[in-house]
């Protein structure tokens, strides 16, 4: 009598191919996360920049005078409003205070640092003076990392669009 044999279970082959399926996807899943990752930190890091502009903006028309009390005392008049961008990935909102152009009449007030791996092509400023609608000189903003590059437009007016 020949005997028969059970096929309970899965062969050694069969585990295999599965167990190549699914380290096939979710490689592909770690991958499209990280590319979403990137994307995101350049995104927010973008967001910031056009926060603090936006808050520029704000303050100097609202007139709000904020800032050590040596630079903004009750007898200096608030000048202007000022986003500084430094290649170093480092902006900064300043306030500008008393007659121009002694240093001594400037505070910072906000200073923050792009993440890692996102730059500013170059360095510039944006002001926003008090007593007067927009920005003394409009222009571009370029923030880049992992591949991606977004632009900053700053119009006439003081408004902020992302190209």
């Amino acid at each position: 009598m020949i005997a028969k044999l059970k096929t309970n279970g899965f062969t050694v082959i069969e585990l295999l191919v599965v167990l190549s399926v699914i380290g096939v996807l979710s490689t592909l899943g770690i991958a499209g996360f990280s590319k979403y990752n990137q994307a995101q930190t350049v995104q927010s890091a973008v967001n910031d920049v056009v926060s603090m502009i936006n808050l520029a903006k704000s303050r100097a028309s609202s007139q709000i005078k904020l800032g050590p009390s040596a630079v903004c005392g009750p007898t200096r008049p608030l000048r202007q409003y000022e986003v500084k961008i430094s290649t170093t990935n480092r902006y900064r909102l300043i306030i500008h205070c008393g007659p121009e152009p002694p240093s001594s009449n400037t505070a910072s007030i906000i200073d923050k640092r792009l993440p890692a791996n996102v730059a500013f092509s170059a360095s510039t400023s944006v002001f926003f003076p008090v007593l007067k609608a927009g920005v003394e000189a409009p222009g571009n903003i370029v923030i880049t990392g992992y591949g991606i590059t977004k632009t900053i437009s700053v119009d006439p007016l003081g408004g902020v669009k992302v190209l």
